[in-house]
């Protein structure tokens, strides 16, 4: 579309959230552990104005997970965001690899089940 025909109202997407696209499009199709996908939530979260993050971080780095007595080791929590209200949300990130259509493996019930639980606490 070009920028003559384009509505007035629309605001451009930043160029950090175009990156995150792309890196999504190219990670979609492979095997991966589903770290660059919490690294990647965690850096874009702040800059999407629709979510109302003030600040993300990855659920080791959270600065109030010790303070509030949560392990360091794995809960199903991968980041916890806080929004610009002061409500904290937890986030949890799924990585499939997408098959030719487009599709990925289903979220079965007990990989959320932690996240589901622990998360209510946050």
């Amino acid at each position: 579309m070009s920028s003559e025909s384009q509505d007035q109202t629309e605001r451009p997407i930043p160029q950090q959230v175009d990156d995150a696209i792309e890196i999504v499009a190219l990670n979609g199709r492979r095997d991966t552990d589903g770290k660059w996908l919490e690294d990647l939530t965690v850096d874009v979260a702040p800059i999407v104005k629709e979510w109302d993050i003030r600040e993300c971080w990855l659920w080791s780095e959270w600065p109030e997970r010790e303070e509030h007595g949560f392990p360091l080791t794995d809960t199903g929590i991968d980041a916890v965001a806080s929004r610009s209200d002061g409500a904290r949300i937890a986030i949890q990130c799924k990585s499939r690899k997408l098959d030719k259509h487009g599709r990925g493996a289903s979220i079965v019930k007990r990989e959320i089940d932690s996240f589901s639980s622990l998360s209510q606490s946050i």
